[in-house]
């Protein structure tokens, strides 16, 4: 609703809930949908490294990188399926939550933590690295629950997030149907 042309704080406040509301839903119905026709098999955390990548806190930078090494996982592993989404960290850094299926040609190693030699675990489960990720970081761990990870990156889209305009909050392969 505008008066004379304009909007009020509260109507924008609420447009923007409304927003990020159905946006989370999308997201959720996409990778529970998918998820449920063949099951995710890795959710997986991509970081940048400011020694690799030239800006980790330029939108435009890391998808840009991101794009990229996406592409070539394509090649390597072309009935991959993915679903991303970024987050802004509190330092202002963007890194990438998703879900990957039909990767065979990538190379896990176990975690080490880098204090005690350990491998790395999670309720039990091991934490994996990507050794095909030479952008920064990764945590690679094992889809359990379809449900629970449908929801889970899809918190990850804030308001924060789609305040960046024009700028993309999610990336997924072609693959993937839509849901109904």
């Amino acid at each position: 609703v505008q008066h004379n042309g304009t909007s009020t704080e509260e109507e924008l406040e609420r447009y923007n809930t409304i927003n990020l509301i159905r946006r989370r839903q999308n997201i959720s119905d996409l990778a529970y949908a998918n998820g449920c026709v063949k099951s995710w098999q890795y959710f997986v955390t991509l970081t940048f490294d400011d020694k690799f990548v030239e800006n980790s806190y330029s939108h435009e930078k890391v998808t840009k990188y991101l794009s990229n090494w996406l592409h070539y996982q394509k090649k390597k592993n072309p009935n991959m399926r993915y679903l991303l989404v970024p987050e802004l960290h509190k330092s202002g850094r963007i890194h990438f939550h998703g879900v990957f299926s039909d990767v065979p040609n990538w190379k896990l190693t176990p975690g080490i933590n880098s204090k005690t030699g350990r491998v790395v675990r999670q309720n039990g489960k091991i934490i994996y690295n990507l050794a095909n990720y030479k952008l920064g970081f990764t945590t690679v761990s094992e889809v359990e629950n379809i449900e629970a990870v449908s929801h889970y990156i899809s918190k990850y889209i804030t308001k924060e997030l789609l305040n960046l305009k024009n700028k993309r909050n999610v990336w997924h392969s072609k693959n993937l149907i839509k849901p109904k």
